[in-house]
């Protein structure tokens, strides 16, 4: 049985560290939600952790916009329309 394309673009360091720290990173998230009883705006009051999440989500829209583009430069079936 072949394996899906979709499942070998994965790299496997990147889930093998979020499958480790990923119960360390929801406790601590949920302790900072509780100290700030649940507001949000905790996350960005400071300027290094709004850096971050801008950093962050600029990185989501080029990874988007790169991903768009490349979609968009194949034909309807998948093949390269040149």
């Amino acid at each position: 049985m072949r394996t899906p394309q979709w499942l070998r673009d994965f790299q496997s360091l990147p889930f093998l560290l979020d499958f480790v720290l990923g119960p360390l990173k929801e406790e601590n998230l949920r302790r900072a939600l509780a100290l700030s009883h649940a507001n949000l705006a905790v996350f960005v009051q400071r300027p290094i952790s709004a850096a971050f999440l801008a950093a962050r989500a600029l990185l989501i829209l080029i990874h988007i916009a790169a991903r768009l583009r490349k979609s968009l430069q194949r034909g309807p079936w998948g093949w390269r329309a040149d």
